[in-house]
């Protein structure tokens, strides 16, 4: 009599992967900040840690600059800076500076968020 050979026991199949789908990343944070500058009498031209911008604040009307975040020296006057501060620019963030030219100087605001 032929005695049969022992047949190894089949190997089990793998369950498949579970699919995994991928979790989105939230959006990014922007990387600029915002000023706005505005004026006392309007027109006033804006200086940007020495450089003219080339902008002229106004009064009623925003007018925006987009900066990386950090300390800025901003100046506002008809032929060069006649008042200025310094103003720190967050990311995201709008930030209003207001210079009176006829001597009560600049004042500095968040205006929410930049646009």
């Amino acid at each position: 009599m032929v005695e049969a050979t022992p047949r190894p026991a089949p190997e089990p199949t793998p369950a498949p992967a579970p699919v995994v789908e991928p979790t989105p990343a939230p959006p990014a944070a922007p990387a600029d900040g915002c000023l706005v500058f505005k004026s006392s009498p309007p027109g006033a031209k804006v200086w940007v840690n020495g450089s003219g911008t080339g902008l002229m604040a106004g009064a009623g009307r925003s007018v925006r600059s987009t900066l990386s975040p950090g300390s800025y020296k901003v100046g506002m006057g008809i032929d060069g800076p006649e008042q200025s501060t310094t103003v720190t620019v967050k990311a995201g963030v709008a930030t209003e500076v207001k210079c009176d030219l006829f001597g009560a100087g600049c004042s500095i605001k968040s205006a929410g968020a930049c646009n």
